[in-house]
This record gives structure tokens, C-alpha cells and sequence, in this order.
């Protein structure tokens, strides 16, 4: 971590704050903790911050980025390493803390989080209420997404590689969403459907809920019951035969996160 770096209050730009051991990079580096963004309230854009999973012994080190404070920024990706995410109950109930105190300001367009070890997202996520998109993946323990009905701004959802969830909304609340425009849910094995309180015995995507979606990609959920065709555009693979997606994930921070052929 370069000395000094939470003085300079007036930084605009940091592309990523990363926590760890120290290795050659161009980004920051802090062994301990968030400290360094503490001053920044100025920072706008993007920022990702990486390594989070080395706070998971003492979760109330996150409090120290004061991202509530840090209104100009518009995407945020929160990263733990996936491979540092195997189930116990204690890195659930830490992650999930760590969560808590990392409430971004509720100015936020763009929310990226990857490799979170917790089952549910803090009732806080429902302050950001300016939110336009939500990606979620390689969250293997994530049983319960927060409720669309909290983000009256959100237009594209994506979720990837969520290995236990099953249901999209598991609480019985209102799932429909007037402002979601695209959906994209890929390699959940064990998704049955939208909603595990539907009235009607197709578990599928309720289409009519969502009067805006223009584009709707289910992609290896091989479990899930049948959706009403009304809209279902897949995105096609180029000639490597990688999706637009996965040429996304390599930079996670741009907005739109793809393009859909419409």
C-alpha cells in the first residue's frame, strides 16, 4: 500500500484497492485493511476493491472505507477469492458482517460481487435505491438474492454461477419489477424458478411482471421448469466460442456489462 495514500482527500480516480500480501502491481496494496480509503471521499467512477476474504477474521475492519461517504461513485465491485470461499459457518456469518459495514452510498449505479461466501445480502442493500444493474457470481453458498422490489431503478440483473440457489425470491415478497429490462442467469444447477411461493405450478420466469424486459438469457439451468416464451434472447458466442459474458468478467467494471442482440 503506497504511505500516504488516505491524505490525498482530493483522489478522484482509483481503478482498484487491493488487500493482501504485497506483489508486484500497479495498484495499491494493504495488508491490513481498508484504512487507505478512508479519506477519499471524492473518489467518482469506478472503484474494486480485491482481497476482501483477508478480512473475514475481524469484519468490523471494513467500517474504515466509509463507502456511504463516497457519493460520486457510480460502480462498485466487492471481490472475495472464490477459491478461499469453502462452506463453514463462520466465514458465512463474517462474510455477511463484512457485507454490512461495506454499505456503499446510496448514489450507486453499478453493483459488482464476486466469490462472497454469505448466504443472503444485509437488509441495507435496500438503501440503494439508484441502482440500474446487479451482477452477482461465483457466490457458491448465496441462497437468497436481495428483493428486485428494492431497487425501483434496476434494468439489468445477471447472475452467474450461484451453486445452491434455487429460487430467485424466497420470502414470498413482491417479485415483479417495472423498471428490469435484461436477465441473464447462468450455471445455476440447482435453480428451479423465480419464485418458491408461485401460485401457478410453472415455476419459470413470470414474464408478465415484468412489463420492460427486452431480453431474458438462461443459459446451463438445467433444473429449472419452462419459461412462456415472450421475449428470450441468447447471446451468441464468437468465433473462440466465448460469450459476450465471459469476455466481460475480464473487465467487470465497464457499464453496459454487454451487449444484447436484439
Amino acid at each position: 500500500m503506497t504511505d500516504g495514500l488516505g491524505k490525498l482527500t482530493a483522489l478522484q480516480t482509483l481503478m482498484m484497492y487491493s488487500i493482501g500480501k504485497k506483489k508486484k502491481s500497479y495498484f495499491p496494496k494493504q495488508k491490513d485493511g481498508l484504512d487507505g480509503l478512508d479519506g477519499l471521499h471524492e473518489l467518482r467512477g469506478e472503484l474494486r476493491i480485491k482481497g476482501l476474504e483477508h478480512l473475514r477474521s475481524s469484519p468490523p475492519k471494513a467500517k474504515a472505507a466509509h463507502l456511504e461517504k463516497k457519493r460520486h461513485l457510480k460502480i462498485l465491485k466487492l471481490e472475495w477469492d472464490p477459491e478461499a470461499s469453502d462452506y463453514n459457518g463462520k466465514a458465512t456469518a463474517n462474510d455477511e458482517q463484512l457485507l454490512e459495514h461495506l454499505q456503499p452510498h446510496h448514489n450507486l449505479k453499478q453493483l459488482i460481487v464476486n466469490g462472497y461466501a454469505g448466504v443472503r445480502f444485509p437488509f441495507l442493500m435496500s438503501l440503494l435505491s439508484n441502482l440500474v444493474s446487479i451482477f452477482i457470481y461465483s457466490c457458491k453458498w448465496c441462497r437468497n438474492i436481495p428483493p428486485l422490489k428494492q431497487f425501483p431503478s434496476l434494468k439489468i440483473l445477471i447472475l452467474l454461477d450461484l451453486s445452491v440457489l434455487e429460487y430467485i425470491s424466497n420470502d414470498g415478497s413482491d417479485v415483479s419489477s417495472s423498471s428490469l429490462q435484461r436477465i441473464r442467469l447462468e450455471k445455476l444447477p440447482k435453480l428451479r424458478g423465480w419464485s418458491s411461493h408461485a401460485v401457478t405450478v410453472n415455476h419459470g420466469i413470470p414474464l408478465d411482471l415484468f412489463p420492460c424486459l427486452s431480453s431474458l438469457s438462461i443459459i446451463d439451468c438445467p433444473i429449472m421448469s419452462p419459461t412462456p416464451v415472450r421475449v428470450l434472447n441468447n447471446i451468441a458466442n464468437d468465433d473462440h466460442g466465448e460469450s459476450d459474458l465471459h469476455k466481460a468478467l475480464n473487465y467487470p467494471l465497464l457499464f453496459p456489462i454487454f451487449h444484447f442482440n436484439i
